[in-house]
């Protein structure tokens, strides 16, 4: 059981979230605190959530994560400024914002993501924080994948509006537990770099 000094709160957009948060934060030597968990399902909801985590971090370590996307002039230091002066972030608060998405941080362990996948190595697209929407690529790239299942779960079915296979979410979840490397993924991701660098210079973790 994790010492409760390690355990840190964490504020997310999607479900999608939680098993690389988890891989993350134990790659610093911390867990996550199942009792304080929020899945804000949308960067609305989690966005007008800030606010208060900030002020629950005067007490508990907490660590929110929201995809950049198109938001903020498609500025990680123009987004995170509104949605929360620096000046007013508490200590033990650590926000991080994914460039583009969580998805380039996954991809940037490429090896791993080719060899679980089943993907050519050669299919995983290199700067994946300088994607333009790294979801998207991240699906074409399963695309080539040679397993039949990993493609019908996460390639949308033909004539869909869907942008992801039905098995997505399980499939990343299966990846972030079992293959994806943060510390090796953080030197092709620099925004990933950053989060890495940024947790444990707050919360003391290890490096």
């Amino acid at each position: 059981m994790p010492d409760p000094q390690d355990l840190v709160g964490v504020l997310v957009e999607g479900e999608t979230d939680l098993p690389a948060v988890d891989s993350l934060l134990a790659s610093c030597g911390l867990a996550r605190d199942a009792a304080r968990t929020i899945v804000a399902l949308g960067k609305g909801q989690l966005d007008s959530r800030i606010a208060s985590v900030n002020r629950n971090a005067r007490r508990q370590r907490w660590f929110v994560l929201r995809d950049l996307d198109r938001d903020g002039g498609r500025c990680a230091l123009v987004l995170r400024r509104s949605l929360l002066a620096p000046e007013r972030q508490e200590p033990d608060l650590v926000l991080r914002i994914a460039v583009t998405s969580l998805e380039s941080w996954l991809l940037a362990d490429s090896e791993a993501f080719a060899e679980h996948f089943k993907v050519p190595l050669s299919k995983v697209p290199g700067r994946p924080d300088d994607l333009d929407d790294a979801k998207v690529a991240l699906v074409n790239a399963c695309r080539s994948s040679q397993s039949r299942a990993v493609r019908a779960g996460m390639v949308p079915p033909a004539q869909t509006r869907r942008r992801v296979g039905p098995e997505y979410v399980a499939l990343i979840g299966d990846y972030c537990r079992e293959a994806w490397r943060p510390t090796v993924a953080a030197t092709g991701s620099p925004s990933l770099e950053r989060a890495l660098r940024d947790i444990r210079r707050r919360f003391g973790g290890d490096s």
